[in-house]
């Protein structure tokens, strides 16, 4: 079982990581109405669309928030399966073996959950790559 106090020390941690992801929204839920007016100031004043950054820039600043929430995702669905993890053994063992088992316990959660966030993030790239998706917003060149 998990103990009361880890339940509480990764309850804090989960705060902590989902507070500072969530404060770093960047992006105003009015992305469409700033596209619209970004388009209608570039038709007026007969900007060229490869030359106004601002409109490929909406793109893939939804691309990059995509990206945090998924991040966001990754993390707490980690710190969901660390704290529902058990450490269950047939004998007491001493201190010393069970501070071993959890920096091991600990370090792989470490490894592993970057590792999740990495595989999927690897997969969108190839996806990506093979089917030049990015190259409506103009960034492939």
């Amino acid at each position: 079982m998990v103990s009361i106090g880890r339940r509480r020390r990764l309850r804090y941690w989960f705060t902590i990581v989902r507070n500072k992801i969530t404060t770093f929204n960047l992006f105003p839920d009015r992305v469409d109405d700033n596209e619209n007016r970004i388009r209608e100031q570039r038709y007026a004043s007969r900007i060229r669309a490869y030359k106004d950054f601002r409109v490929q820039a909406a793109g893939q600043f939804q691309l990059l928030q995509s990206l945090c929430a998924l991040a966001e995702q990754t993390v707490v669905r980690a710190l969901q399966d660390f704290a529902t993890s058990e450490f269950i053994t047939a004998n007491v063992i001493s201190a010393t073996v069970f501070d071993a088992q959890m920096r091991s316990t600990i370090n792989t959660f470490q490894l592993e959950t970057p590792s999740a966030f990495i595989s999927t993030l690897e997969l969108i790239r190839r996806t990506t790559h093979g089917n030049a998706f990015m190259t409506v917003y103009a960034s492939n060149w």
